[in-house]
């Protein structure tokens, strides 16, 4: 299946049976799917052709969230939904992609259902869980704002260190 042109009219008229909007923008098709937006592409290789569909979302929330609380999330639902999809984190953004390859029309379409609703399943998680992150960042108590230096004891051997506080 060599002609990008059929395979993009395929994809989208199949989206547009199932009532989402869908068009085509620089190439790729750009459908929306309960309000969140997905981009499907498509590769030519030598002996198949692959179909790529990603999701990207940016918010200013998660943007505030720690690396640590990033990597929890790819590495929660990466490991957590045992399926196609694959969630990858970023400093402003978090992006869900997936891809197949496929030799004919159907082919193509029956497997486009099953990585999509794959797909959907982990933007799902992946937006619960940063949710819940973002809550649970709300909540934290805020530290009182105290310094703390190292002292020196001269009388001990070890010279251990003591923390003292200071305003």
């Amino acid at each position: 299946m060599g002609n990008v042109c059929k395979m993009r009219q395929t994809l989208i008229s199949y989206l547009l049976e199932e009532g989402m909007n869908a068009k085509v923008e620089d190439g790729q098709i750009i459908f929306e799917y309960n309000e969140s937006l997905f981009v499907v592409d498509f590769e030519m290789n030598e002996h198949y052709s692959e179909c790529i569909i990603n999701f990207k979302c940016e918010d200013d929330e998660y943007e505030s969230l720690t690396t640590n609380d990033k990597t929890y999330i790819a590495d929660k639902v990466n490991t957590d939904k045992e399926n196609h999809a694959t969630v990858y984190t970023f400093n402003d953004s978090f992006n869900v992609s997936t891809s197949f390859y496929f030799c004919n029309k159907q082919m193509m379409l029956d497997l486009f259902r099953i990585h999509f609703r794959d797909m959907t399943e982990s933007v799902d998680m992946t937006i619960d869980i940063v949710t819940d992150k973002i809550e649970e960042k709300k909540h934290r108590t805020r530290k009182i704002g105290f310094y703390t230096h190292e002292v020196y004891d001269n009388n001990s051997e070890s010279c251990a260190s003591k923390i003292v506080a200071s305003l």
